[in-house]
């Protein structure tokens, strides 16, 4: 029999040997397995821990100074459009009230995607109140690229400080990602002396529902992906109007994914011993955002820890948003419910 190529005979009649054979395997193997550690050891995204003590300290502890530094701190990080940009609003005049409600908000939203809801819970309990703004957004999709998990928990530690100085307790309200950032304050070893009265969760993000996930972990994905889809589209509908362009993003760098992942990942999996402020989780079933067996994990963690724990499980009108919950734009069948149960929470002490 003659085979039609040549490199095909030479193949065969090493391997016919049986030495030959064994050394030829042998080879193969060797680079299979050098091929495979090259790639588990391939670059992932992680998340880095900030200095918290050193973030904190940068915060004016003058109650009448923080709007001022808010706002220098704002045109510093070039959000100038005070729609979207963080602010602190006193319930009354520049004094502390008992309690401070500190806003944090979304991957890719703003405080406006919720809004009117940390307003009216802070009305309700005569409180001051923060709303943050994480780091690239409220600004244009870009800004994203130069933002991370790292920058993400930096800003949530100096909301927190600010907060602490606005009022004797707080009450973080932290929606979808920025719930994530909420149990990360609230479960911090060196955070944990901090007045937060209670953690309210709203469509927390411990886990992003569907494949997208579990594919940016991989190795080298981090560096192959965004050569090939730069751009990640979050909506595909045009805005109704100019207020919903500005209050979140319709696509983001597809590289910011990879650090929102890491940082619900560190969060995710770090312990909880320090964990002890009440909690509320407020949480549509049919969330196509989240993985809502994480959010139910994390919780069941929280009750194991002896966390007081309470959930209120919401069901949204035809129409509205079944994540962005309790929002006067997306859903605002929930606004009142929600804003009163949280009320009546933090009050029950």
């Amino acid at each position: 029999m003659r085979w039609p190529d040549p490199a095909l005979t030479r193949i065969f009649s090493t391997m016919s040997s049986p030495s030959r054979a064994r050394h030829w395997y042998r080879r193969t193997a060797i680079g299979v397995v050098m091929l495979a550690v090259l790639f588990a050891l391939g670059p992932r995204t992680s998340a880095s821990e900030p200095d918290v003590a050193a973030v904190g300290r940068l915060v004016p502890d003058d109650v009448a100074a923080l709007s001022e530094w808010l706002a220098g701190h704002e045109r510093t990080a070039g959000a100038t459009d005070t729609f979207t940009a963080a602010r602190i609003r006193f319930f009354d005049d520049t004094v502390r009230t008992r309690y401070a409600v500190l806003h944090m908000h979304g991957f890719t939203g703003t405080r406006q995607e919720s809004a009117p809801l940390a307003d009216s819970v802070a009305a309700r309990l005569g409180a001051n109140l923060f709303d943050a703004r994480l780091a690239g957004h409220g600004m244009t999709p870009d800004s994203m690229r130069t933002a991370g998990a790292t920058t993400w928990m930096t800003d949530a530690v100096r909301a927190l400080a600010a907060a602490s100085q606005l009022g004797d307790s707080v009450v973080i309200v932290g929606a979808s990602t920025g719930g994530t950032l909420a149990s990360w304050l609230a479960a911090h070893p060196l955070l944990t002396r901090s007045p937060i009265a209670a953690v309210v969760l709203i469509s927390p993000n411990f886990g992003v529902a569907g494949p997208i996930p579990t594919v940016l972990r991989l190795p080298w994905t981090r560096v192959i992906v965004p050569r090939f889809m730069p751009r990640f589209v979050l909506d595909d509908q045009p805005a109704p109007n100019s207020d919903f362009e500005r209050m979140a993003y319709s696509w983001t760098p597809v590289s910011s994914l990879f650090h929102m992942i890491a940082l619900v990942d560190h969060v995710s999996g770090m312990p909880l011993d320090h964990y002890r402020a009440r909690t509320l989780l407020i949480q549509n079933r049919s969330d196509p955002v989240v993985d809502v067996s994480q959010v139910e994990a994390w919780m069941a963690r929280l009750r194991g820890r002896g966390v007081q724990t309470h959930d209120m499980w919401v069901t949204v009108a035809d129409g509205e948003n079944p994540h962005v919950l309790a929002s006067g734009r997306t859903a605002a069948s929930q606004l009142v419910p929600v804003t009163t149960r949280i009320e009546a929470f933090v009050r029950v002490q």
